[in-house]
């Protein structure tokens, strides 16, 4: 199974409840046999805003989006067209079986619809 998962932060930049749980969960997929990507937020002001770059984090692939907040606003910490536009693409791009988020922040609710187009099982977990 190809698994998406999305947290507004991660290791090993930003080290938290969450961002442990999701390097843990990632790693306990892999280790099932699963196909596990991470996609997450990163607050880069080197970067320009939406930039989007991949790393690894030990076995795990990490795609950061670079979100250094320009809009100013508290809506767009969790509604950003920019973002949801560069989600789109990295779903279409990694065709996963689902989606499973950790955080909205940081990165867009938009992550839903495009799920809900795609008919993609989308999961997410309230971890505050």
């Amino acid at each position: 199974m190809r698994i998406l998962l999305t947290t507004h932060a991660f290791l090993p930049d930003s080290v938290a409840g969450v961002e442990v749980y999701t390097e843990r969960l990632a790693t306990a997929l892999l280790g099932l046999g699963h196909t596990v990507r991470v996609v997450t937020a990163v607050h880069d002001l080197a970067e320009a805003p939406y930039t989007v770059r991949r790393r690894s984090v030990g076995p795990l692939d990490v795609v950061e989006i670079v979100n250094t907040h320009a809009e100013g606003t508290l809506e767009a910490t969790y509604r950003n067209p920019e973002i949801d536009r560069i989600l789109d693409k990295l779903v279409l791009d990694f065709r996963p079986d689902c989606l499973h988020a950790q955080h909205l922040l940081n990165l867009s609710s938009g992550i839903i619809a495009s799920a809900s187009s795609l008919r993609l099982p989308f999961f997410l977990t309230l971890h505050d």
